[in-house]
């Protein structure tokens, strides 16, 4: 698993990704979810997901109060699979972070902010 952190300034957010996350990892990523304040029904749900060990798997919690969120994206079996994955778990963020600061879904500043998200991840990852 590679983790990488992501700050929006702007939006005074973090963003904690992990990339490439197996059945061994869950431990860590329950821990980042508990942090948040993730519990009961969606933090077994999020476990559960990552234990099944299936690939092309993501999750994506947030805790707007905290302008925190925890992406997890499984091990994929093709690039264009970790693409799909990450924009899609990407696209949730943006729509926390649109909605704690009232961003009109349609309007430029969630374009801008789901493009810098996934410039962050390629200059990160690729």
């Amino acid at each position: 698993m590679r983790e990488q952190e992501i700050y929006l300034e702007q939006y005074d957010w973090t963003i904690r990704v992990c990339y490439n996350v197996k059945d061994k990892d869950c431990s860590i990523i329950r821990k980042s979810l508990l942090k948040l304040g993730c519990k009961g029904e969606p933090l077994d749900d999020a476990c559960n997901l990552i234990m099944e060990n299936k690939p092309n798997k993501g999750i994506t919690y947030s805790n707007i109060d905290k302008h925190q969120t925890v992406v997890s994206v499984g091990f994929t079996i093709e690039e264009s699979e970790f693409v799909n994955s990450i924009s899609h778990e990407m696209l949730h963020a943006v729509q926390h972070i649109a909605e704690k600061f009232s961003l009109d879904p349609k309007g430029e500043d969630v374009c801008y902010l789901m493009g810098s998200l996934m410039q962050a991840v390629y200059l990160f990852y690729i």
